[in-house]
């Protein structure tokens, strides 16, 4: 039975598209010439074309990408979804490990011996910073998004030595009732 101390958030990982659009591009044109090239050739080239056309839509679609964060008691597991149709568990940790952790903006320096996981929708004023060491990947600089509620868990889970605070911020809906 899962307690009150389980939730989790989808962050959708910011696009630039680039990559998406000039491989939707590339694809359709050559896609276009084989397709043109079968009325000449014959019917082997529209076989490729109808094989080109699916492979710019996969890889197009991969471009498309999610976390998962799943906070259960103290444990914090990130997953990513690629194309909301393969999950790759990124990381995994509690939130006693943790020996550093804030806005990335004031974070120090990263050393040359630490791992950096990110899975953070853009590395913006939104972005936090954990440090942790891992069994697998030695110090660890993860890199996150995390809501309202995450920041709250964590401003009353994360040793007390890393002073953290987080207040929420107030909505406007709850300011105007107050009138």
């Amino acid at each position: 039975m899962l307690g009150s101390n389980f939730f989790e958030q989808l962050v959708q990982k910011e696009n630039t598209g680039a990559k998406a659009k000039m491989t939707i591009l590339l694809g359709s044109l050559l896609t276009l010439v084989l397709i043109i090239g079968s009325f000449v050739l014959g019917f082997f080239l529209l076989l490729l074309a109808m094989a080109a056309g699916f492979l710019t839509w996969y890889l197009a679609t991969n471009c498309e990408i999610e976390y998962e964060y799943v906070m259960a008691e103290e444990e914090l597991t990130i997953t990513k979804i690629i194309a909301q149709r393969k999950r790759k568990e990124m990381i995994s940790t509690t939130l006693p490990k943790f020996t550093a952790f804030g806005k990335l903006s004031e974070a120090p320096s990263l050393p040359d011996s630490t791992t950096l996981v990110i899975a953070c929708a853009a590395e913006d004023e939104n972005t936090y910073f954990a440090e942790f060491p891992h069994e697998s990947y030695g110090n660890v600089r993860l890199l996150m998004t995390p809501d309202e509620q995450f920041l709250s868990y964590f401003a009353k889970k994360l040793p007390r030595n890393l002073n953290f605070r987080y207040t929420p911020s107030v909505s406007q809906d709850i300011d105007e009732s107050a009138r």
